[in-house]
C-alpha cells in the first residue's frame, strides 16, 4: 500500500485521478450519511407522525363518543324543550282554570256568607216565632179555658133562667086562673 500510494504521488494525472476518487467517495460518502440521516429523520418524522396520529385517532375516537352524547343529550334536551313547552301551554291553561274556579269559589263565598245570613236571621225569626207561638198557644189555652167557664156559666145562667122562666110562668098561670 505504501508502494501504491508513493506511485500515486509520483504521477499527477493518477494524483488527479486519485483525489477525484476520494472525492467522489466523499461525495458518496456524505450523499450515504445524509441520506443515512434524512432516513433517520424521516423514520423519526414517520414515528412520530404515527404516534401523533395514534393519539390523533384516540382523540377522534374520545371527540366522536363526547359528540355522540352530546347528539343524545341534546335529543333528550330538545324532547325536553318540547315537553316543557307542552307543560307552559299547560300551565296557562291550568292557570286560567285556576283564575275561573276562584271567581266561583269567590262568587259561592259570598252566596255562601249571605245564605248563612238569611240562615241566621230565618232562625232567629223561628226563634222569635216559636216564643210567639208559645205565648199564643198558652193565650189559647188561658181563653179556652174562660170560654169552657163562660159556657158553663152561660149554661147554668141559661137553666136559671129556664127555671125562672117556668117559675114564673108557673106562678103567671096560678095567677091567671085567679083574676079571672
Amino acid at each position: 500500500m505504501e508502494a501504491l500510494i508513493t506511485k500515486i504521488q509520483g504521477d499527477s494525472t493518477l494524483m488527479f485521478a486519485a483525489a477525484m476518487v476520494v472525492v467522489i467517495l466523499l461525495f458518496i460518502v456524505l450523499v450515504v450519511v445524509i441520506s443515512a440521516m434524512r432516513v433517520k429523520s424521516y423514520k423519526d418524522r414517520f414515528i412520530n407522525t404515527q404516534i401523533d396520529n395514534h393519539e390523533k385517532e384516540n382523540t377522534i375516537v374520545l371527540l366522536q363518543k363526547e359528540l355522540g352524547e352530546l347528539k343524545i343529550k341534546n335529543a333528550q334536551d330538545e324532547q325536553e324543550l318540547q315537553h316543557f313547552g307542552q307543560t307552559k301551554e299547560k300551565l296557562v291553561e291550568t292557570e286560567k282554570h285556576l283564575l275561573t274556579v276562584q271567581t266561583e269559589f269567590n262568587e259561592l263565598s259570598k252566596l255562601q256568607s249571605q245564605t248563612q245570613a238569611n240562615l241566621e236571621n230565618y232562625e232567629e225569626m223561628h226563634l222569635q216565632l216559636q216564643e210567639e207561638h208559645s205565648h199564643v198557644t198558652k193565650r189559647y189555652e188561658e181563653l179556652q179555658d174562660d170560654i169552657n167557664k163562660l159556657r158553663v156559666n152561660n149554661a147554668r145562667l141559661l137553666m136559671k133562667l129556664e127555671t125562672e122562666a117556668r117559675f114564673s110562668s108557673v106562678l103567671q098561670h096560678r095567677k091567671e086562673p085567679e083574676v079571672k
